[in-house]
C-alpha cells in the first residue's frame, strides 16, 4: 500500500500546474486590455455626451485641444468624474477622440463635430 507521491508524479503536476498558469495569465492580460478600451470607448462617449450638454447650457464647447490629455481639466470643464486606469483621453474640434492606454489606442469619431457654436440655435438672435 503506498502512502506517498513520488518525485516524478510531484514534478509532473508541477509542471502542469505552471503551464496553466502561464495560460491563464495571458488570458487575463489580454481580457484586461479589453475591458480598458471598452471602458475607454464608453468614457468616449461620456465625455462627448457630457460636452453637448455643456454646449446647451453654455453656448460654447470646452473640450477641445486645449483640454487634450488632460483628465482632471476635462472631469472639471463637464462636472464629471471619469478616473483615468493608465488611459489618455483626448478629443479634438473636428471630432475625434481617442482613448490611449497600454497596449490600445481607441478612436471614436463623433457623429457632430465639437464646435464652438449651440445645436439648438440658429440665426441673429442666437446668445
Amino acid at each position: 500500500m503506498r502512502q506517498a507521491f513520488t518525485l516524478i508524479e510531484m514534478i509532473i503536476v508541477l509542471a502542469l500546474v505552471g503551464i496553466l498558469a502561464i495560460f491563464a495569465t495571458t488570458l487575463l492580460s489580454k481580457s484586461t486590455k479589453r475591458a480598458y478600451a471598452r471602458a475607454g470607448i464608453a468614457n468616449l462617449n461620456l465625455i462627448h455626451a457630457a460636452n453637448g450638454y455643456y454646449r446647451l447650457r453654455n453656448n460654447n464647447s470646452n473640450v477641445n485641444a486645449s483640454t487634450a490629455g488632460n483628465l482632471v481639466a476635462i472631469n472639471t470643464a463637464l462636472e464629471l468624474k471619469i478616473t483615468s486606469n493608465g488611459v489618455t483621453y483626448s478629443c479634438t474640434d473636428s471630432g475625434t477622440c481617442l482613448a490611449t492606454g497600454s497596449g490600445f489606442t481607441e478612436t471614436l469619431t463623433l457623429a457632430t463635430a465639437l464646435s464652438d457654436s449651440n445645436p439648438s440655435c440658429s440665426g441673429s438672435s442666437c446668445p
